[in-house]
């Protein structure tokens, strides 16, 4: 009799042990297949990821400014609805602010933080640049302006072409260099 009860306890075991592998195959199998699913939504822009560059410079002036300064904008929305940005400047000396604005002249984010500190120093005005002036992230709360309180709705306007990235410096301080945001 023990031998008989060992011999189903074995197969009872066996079975246990077969059908908890299988269920923890299709959960893997199914977790997969999901992930793999929404990494492929989300490439696809299912997921609202979505790049933005402009090319900044003083012919984009409005009149055009003579100076030797350039720059580009990146821009990418991440999947939290959060806007990463990443500004670089070439030939440009005293910055005093960068700013996101609607084509209208408007306001809608800051991309250069007036309040940051070095060394104990505060970073504006900048010395000359070369290289990345900023880099961050903008939130809903950072928001300002008629485009609304969503990152959506700045990137609406991106998407529509309505939105400018400029940088101010002490030379020019209502503008030195700005660029057309479009999608890229």
């Amino acid at each position: 009799m023990l031998i008989k009860t060992s011999k189903n306890l074995s197969v009872f075991v066996a079975v246990i042990s077969l059908a908890a592998a299988m269920i923890g195959y299709s959960a893997l199998a199914m977790t997969t297949t999901t992930t793999a699913s929404s990494s492929l939504a989300f490439a696809q822009g299912g997921g609202q990821q979505k790049k933005f560059t402009a090319s900044m410079s003083g012919k984009n002036e409005v009149p055009p400014i003579n100076t030797q300064a350039t720059g580009t904008a990146k821009f990418t929305l991440n999947p939290n609805q959060t806007l990463s940005y990443e500004l670089q400047a070439n030939n440009i000396n005293g910055v005093i602010g960068a700013h996101v604005i609607e084509n209208n002249g408007s306001l809608l984010a800051e991309v250069l933080n007036p309040y940051e500190v070095h060394n104990g120093k505060p970073v504006i005005p900048t010395g000359e640049i070369n290289g990345v002036l900023s880099r961050g992230t903008i939130t809903a709360d950072d928001l300002s302006g008629p485009a609304g309180k969503k990152i959506s709705d700045l990137t609406n306007l991106m998407n529509e072409g309505k939105t400018l990235v400029e940088v101010r410096t002490q030379k020019h301080e209502n503008r030195e260099i700005r660029g057309q945001i479009s999608t890229g």
